[in-house]
């Protein structure tokens, strides 16, 4: 035992967790990734989406010029519709990578719906067998949204609901 002067000096040991640290700057390079990644996507698909809308024209020049030969007319369908959906993949991506901003506002429900269904009655995809109907049991009808995103919305929903008929039917439309 050391009985001097130094004997009541001592080590002073300091201990700190940095497993939160440690997290929070793991999370931060993911984002990081996150963030290049999405900006990679956005950049190859807007590189595909160009090819596609070629290739999309080209199919229908085609499917027009053969229209008498219904083999031909089968394969340029089969084209047009692989065509769309890459183009429909693509857009999904797109909307994947970009950074959802919402603008939230008072939106006109009524209004929107009647503009929606002009829009879709218009499409010249749209099969004559498919009847459309439009009930509005109030004036005016209003909601807090996003007016792109509730308008992209409700287009798909009705764009959907229609092809789901290749056969025909009724598309009733209630607000």
């Amino acid at each position: 035992v050391n009985k001097g002067p130094k004997a009541h000096q001592g080590v002073i040991i300091l201990l700190r967790d940095i497993t939160e640290i440690k997290k929070l700057q793991n999370q931060a390079q993911l984002n990081d990734r996150m963030k290049e990644l999405g900006e990679m996507a956005a950049f190859v698909a807007h590189e595909i989406r160009n090819p596609l809308g070629g290739i999309l024209g080209y199919a229908s020049l085609l499917k027009r010029d053969l229209e008498t030969n219904e083999e031909h007319v089968a394969k340029a369908d089969a084209i047009i519709e692989g065509t769309k959906r890459l183009n429909r993949l693509v857009g999904d991506v797109l909307h994947c990578a970009k950074p959802v901003k919402l603008n939230i506002a008072q939106i006109g429900l009524i209004d929107l719906s009647a503009n929606l269904v002009k829009l879709v009655k218009v499409d010249p995809h749209l099969s004559k067998k498919v009847n459309i109907t439009c009930q509005f049991s109030q004036k005016t009808l209003y909601a807090c949204c996003d007016s792109e995103l509730i308008h992209a919305a409700l287009l798909n929903l009705f764009l959907n609901a229609y092809q789901a008929m290749p056969s025909g039917g009724n598309l009733n439309i209630d607000v």
